[in-house]
């Protein structure tokens, strides 16, 4: 009975291991930042306009540390750190029937759109009037 005790406790640990939470956490860790569209949007005439900056040649890197802290680096020097946070939610934006969950990042009272996959990370703020950012993995 203590051996089928034991082993039930270690199979528990185990399911919770530091290795599964890591993974659900993709977000967190150094992102390079690589490009950002800044979109402007006037709903009065319906106009929408669009611009493309390439971060080619400069180096800024968004750390996404696991107490919430977002540090941001420009050329390997701080510059700013501000707190995040991480939820999903309901997409009411995506203006199809079939709503889905999606996960949303706030920093400084701006929500994004969050997705990211293969060391690519997304940051959509663009249903505010805010800008895409596309990262890849420091």
């Amino acid at each position: 009975m203590k051996r089928m005790l034991f082993l039930w406790i270690v199979i528990v640990f185990i399911g919770c291991s530091r290795e599964d939470h890591e993974k659900e956490s993709d977000i967190v860790g150094s992102w390079n930042l690589t490009r950002e569209i800044v979109v402007n949007s006037n709903k009065m005439d319906a106009a929408v306009e669009l611009k493309e900056v390439l971060y080619t040649n400069d180096e800024i890197v968004y750390e996404f540390k696991e107490d919430n802290q977002l540090l941001i680096k420009r050329q390997g020097k701080q510059d700013l750190l501000m707190r995040y946070s991480c939820y999903s939610d309901l997409d009411l934006d995506s203006g199809s029937s079939l709503q889905g969950i999606q996960e949303f990042l706030d920093i400084n009272k701006i929500t994004f759109k969050l997705s990211y996959s293969e060391g690519k990370l997304i940051l959509d703020a663009s249903s505010q009037n805010g800008s895409i950012l596309y990262f890849e993995r420091s």
